[in-house]
């Protein structure tokens, strides 16, 4: 297109440079004897500049504005072409950081020539980047409390703090900057929110949005974090993220005030707490459907005290089981209040819940198929996207799986059974015919049932009790995935357990186990992923999961650990960045 560029710094033309070439026109001669585009780059980009068309010598070259002072002399030279006669000038760079640059096209000695110029930049921060060597490198931690010390090697460096199971005991995941010599006042945060800022970037397995750290100084370094819930500067500064810090402009990682939230370990080795910071739930983009045994109630008729507002349908919710309320411990793992100074914290303090009775074969209890379609009726009429959950096994039928084949915009999760034993349970195993459907595996947290020391993530089982089902090999062999993910067990959960009376008395029990208790967590987290991003498909809520997931056992999908270990935080930072576009 047609321009007239600026002669000098100060008049220097203004040019947007990303996704499409710009392409520019123009002369060089004795009345003007260069000219000066500029532009801004964002983040990191891939460049290309070529400048041809010319009937005399002209040169051009690249300079970043280190100071912001429009100098060019006061800035680094990035790049320049300086071939002979009319050659074409070029200039590529793969990797040229975020910042302020100007372009200078200029005549060799006397010459007057007419030149096209043609610049492109593509940003890197949509595809992968390279994670060994090179100008990038990806920190991964456990499911533990892990300190990363920063190393100045790298010009992007990525840190994913993964869940942190020691979170409860006061230990933090922390990115050490002061060994690395780097002052607060040193470096400049793009602190990532729900509704912007932070930067879109690909470690590896999938685009999601991080929190951002810039080293001032014109290298151009930056640390892209994830995770993280303690900053440690040089001279002595420390930013605890689970605090408001000094920068307000920062959503802190959220501790709620429930009496218990310490105890639940389950939530903070998947990251729940801190994808709090993007969203605790959504009251009218999403229900969660639970087919379970119904809940208790005390003796007027009132459900726990923790859990939120809960759909019913007419008395299809009160569970007639003879000793403790099965319905109760998975919604409240879902859905106990949050922040309200009592109990526990559910994963989803906001979404609806739709409870329906479908266990212990009472009078008026639904089969698997009718309480699914009335739970989806239910979802349809208010207008929100639904997960179901099912914390059993068994009860399949053709109608149940014609229900889920037919209803590809409702996500469904299932435990994968407890028989210790290469088979996922049905209905679970449709897991590996549907991307609509989840199944749901058991691991440890830092002890099991009788305090016994375990690896946390480790595959749940015992030797003469239960067990996580897991697949067979046969089935990995056939290119099956019938486990789809893996999430904690044995933790406190809202519990009603009957007295003599015939209602029931309301506590916690510390002990919920079983992939009964594992399927919640994961349905409870796609809750917050779907909120994160309603224009979500349930699939790709289950790809989100996948591929975020913490990876467990052999590199990759193996049998007894599927995708991994469900990670929160990364999954609600992936819808994000694909709310972004």
């Amino acid at each position: 297109m047609p321009t007239t560029p600026g002669g000098s710094l100060s008049t220097a033309t203004d040019i947007n440079l990303l996704s499409s070439n710009s392409l520019f026109t123009d002369r060089v001669d004795r009345l003007q004897k260069q000219d000066f585009y500029r532009f801004s780059l964002s983040s990191s980009s891939s460049f290309n500049l070529h400048l041809d068309e010319l009937s005399a010598d002209a040169d051009v070259q690249l300079v970043k504005d280190g100071n912001g002072n429009g100098i060019i002399d006061s800035g680094e030279v990035i790049k320049e072409s300086r071939l002979g006669g009319t050659s074409a000038e070029t200039i590529a760079l793969p990797n040229l950081d975020f910042g302020t640059y100007y372009i200078q096209v200029y005549a060799y000695g006397g010459a007057e020539t007419n030149y096209k110029l043609t610049v492109s930049a593509t940003s890197n921060e949509s595809i992968p980047i390279s994670t060994s060597g090179g100008s990038s490198r990806w920190e991964k931690g456990t499911l533990r409390a892990d300190i990363f010390t920063y190393q100045r090697n790298s010009q992007i460096t990525f840190i994913s703090g993964n869940g942190n199971v020691d979170f409860g005991s006061g230990k933090r995941d922390v990115l050490n900057l002061k060994d690395a010599g780097v002052f607060r006042n040193q470096v400049t945060f793009d602190w990532a929110t729900a509704s912007g800022g932070g930067v879109v970037a690909n470690p590896g397995n999938k685009s999601r949005l991080f929190d951002e750290i810039r080293l001032n100084g014109g290298d151009g370094r930056r640390i892209l974090f994830e995770g993280i819930e303690k900053i440690e500067f040089a001279g002595g500064v420390t930013y605890d993220l689970t605090q408001q810090v000094p920068d307000n402009n920062i959503t802190p990682v959220v501790v709620p005030n429930d009496e218990a939230f310490n105890q639940q370990w389950n939530l903070h080795i998947t990251g729940v707490h801190n994808a709090w910071r993007f969203t605790t739930g959504s009251a009218d983009k999403v229900l969660i459907g639970i087919e379970d045994s119904g809940l208790g109630t005390d003796s007027n008729g009132n459900i726990h005290p923790d859990l939120r507002r809960t759909f019913f349908n007419g008395n299809n919710y009160l569970d007639e089981s003879s000793s403790y309320s099965h319905g109760t411990l998975v919604q409240s793992t879902i859905a106990a209040r949050g922040n309200n100074q009592q109990g526990i914290a559910g994963i989803n303090w906001s979404s609806d819940s739709y409870m329906v009775d479908v266990l212990g074969g009472d009078n008026g209890d639904y089969d698997l198929a009718s309480a699914t379609q009335s739970i989806i009726d239910k979802a349809v009429s208010l207008g929100r996207r639904l997960v179901i959950n099912f914390s059993l096994v068994g009860g399949s039928s053709k109608e149940l799986q014609n229900i889920i084949a037919s209803n590809q915009d409702v996500l469904f999760v299932f435990a994968a059974g407890n028989d210790n034993k290469d088979s996922i349970s049905s209905p679970g195993s449709f897991a590996q015919s549907y991307s609509n459907v989840i199944s749901v595996g058991s691991s440890w947290g830092l002890t099991d049932w009788y305090r016994n020391a375990k690896n946390p993530g480790d595959r749940a089982y015992y030797e003469n009790w239960w067990g996580s089902n897991y697949a067979s090999q046969a089935d990995i062999n056939a290119g099956l995935r019938p486990l789809t993910l893996m999430a904690p067990t044995e933790f406190i959960a809202g519990n009603a357990e009957r007295n003599t009376s015939g209602t029931y008395n309301f506590n916690y029990d510390n002990k919920f186990n079983g992939t009964s208790a594992s399927t919640p967590m994961v349905s409870g987290i796609a809750s917050l992923v779907w909120s994160a991003n309603p224009n979500l498909s349930a699939s790709e809520i289950k790809a989100i999961l996948a591929e975020t997931a913490y990876d467990l056992g052999e590199q990759g999908y193996d049998q007894y650990y599927g995708y991994g270990f469900v990670n929160a935080d990364a999954a609600v930072r992936t819808a994000l960045a694909l709310a972004r576009g």
